[in-house]
């Protein structure tokens, strides 16, 4: 054989081996690049599908207080105290005074009035139903609930409140206006805890507006959603935090964070 054809025959096996190099180089990037889009559209799908599931939970829980606040037991403790206070010529005042007296004073008289609403019968029912809600799912869903007459003024109450007077508070007045409130996951004092408040109107055909009910939601509820998903997740190396609007990390896998543990931070 001479020179000539063996340089064509080694030419030839480099090409060969070349354009095989190419294509396996081009396949390599063609699958990583897949790969990625594969993740990433995983990942979105994942995020939305979550989001959507803990949409759908608050909304089912939005429902059971409008379902409450209809009950008999609460829709009449609240138009019987609107009744009370609408024959007060200084409703207002009085209401002001037992707040002020709430937040500052600890002597007989206030605790006395203390007691008497959270031992209330209306109080009682609301306990009930916390308990109900705990024994179905295994944990307390409803940290706080409470509702109020149309002046702001505590009616029946799960637990001791930080205040007595509602009206003067911006979630109040927003479920007021726009009939619903949910906010950002946010520390509650009452409670002591991270949670989402939702505060619904309360409207009565025979009274029109009665009053505000407001519940304080573990979110214990949407973590639990949150490492549901993430079991489910295609790819091992996926996982699933929980943040809120400010960028502070609720949960992260390996870290269950109930945020009294230690202070929120905010990612970078």
């Amino acid at each position: 054989m001479n020179s000539k054809i063996i340089h064509k025959l080694i030419f030839g096996f480099m090409a060969v081996t070349l354009a095989v190099g190419l294509i396996a180089y081009l396949a390599l990037t063609s699958s990583q690049q897949m790969l990625k889009e594969q993740i990433g559209d995983s990942s979105k799908a994942l995020a939305i599908r979550t989001m959507a599931e803990i949409d759908v939970k608050i909304h089912d829980h939005i429902e059971t207080m409008r379902t409450i606040s209809l009950m008999p037991f609460l829709s009449e403790s609240i138009a019987q105290s609107n009744h009370a206070f609408e024959q007060r010529s200084d409703a207002e005042v009085y209401i002001d005074k037992k707040d002020s007296q709430w937040t500052t004073r600890e002597d007989d008289s206030i605790q006395a009035f203390k007691d008497e609403l959270v031992d209330a019968p209306a109080s009682d029912h609301l306990r009930e139903i916390m308990k109900y809600f705990k024994s179905d799912y295994g944990y307390p869903v409803f940290v706080e609930l409470f509702a109020t007459n149309k002046f702001g003024a505590n009616v029946a109450q799960s637990g001791l409140t930080s205040d007595y007077k509602q009206s003067d508070e911006s979630w109040w007045q927003e479920a007021k206006t726009n009939g619903l409130y949910i906010s950002d996951v946010s520390y509650d004092k009452s409670t002591e805890s991270y949670s989402i408040s939702i505060g619904t109107r309360i409207m009565n055909t025979d009274h029109g507006f009665l009053g505000i009910i407001k519940v304080v939601l573990n979110i214990e509820d949407a973590i639990r959603q949150v490492e549901r998903t993430e079991s489910l997740a295609k790819f091992n190396s996926m996982s699933v935090s929980l943040i809120d609007q400010g960028g502070h990390i609720i949960y992260a896998p390996g870290s269950r964070i109930l945020e009294d543990r230690y202070p929120p931070h905010k990612m970078a």
